[in-house]
């Protein structure tokens, strides 16, 4: 399927729905891998947004890459994205506002389709397979 490279916008709490109706559906952890495999599918389009058709993102420095990467998701609505790198290999993301993050009132946090949508972007750009966990 050839990716669409429209973008739209739609209100945070659109990931408290979803999700609600894929727990009510599908039930708890159904709904959670389901967003999952979700978030990794789209990846493709974003990996595309996020490189804009510039070359590979492994071409960028690691400081180049994650500036790029946090201005990109800043951008367009999803949050403040913190990187720190723990250990070779293992990194730490973290966000005081993060959209798919569940506000007071709205669904228990979770970000399984950013966890899927990141998995694909960071296994792109690193050439290989990129584990991303909550």
């Amino acid at each position: 399927m050839e990716p669409d490279p429209r973008e739209v916008s739609v209100p945070a709490e659109a990931f408290d729905h979803l999700r609600a109706a894929l727990v009510q559906e599908a039930g708890e952890t159904a709904g959670v891998h389901a967003l999952h495999a979700a978030g990794f599918s789209t990846g493709e389009s974003v990996y595309d947004l996020f490189t804009g058709g510039a070359g590979p993102a492994a071409d960028l420095g690691t400081g180049a890459f994650w500036a790029r990467v946090t201005a990109f998701f800043r951008e367009r609505g999803w949050g403040h994205l913190g990187h720190e790198s723990r250990h070779p290999g293992v990194s730490v993301l973290s966000s005081p506002d993060w959209a798919e993050a569940g506000r007071p009132g709205g669904s228990t946090s979770t970000c399984a389709f950013t966890s899927g949508v990141l998995s694909y972007l960071l296994t792109r750009a690193a050439g290989g397979p990129v584990a991303v966990l909550e």
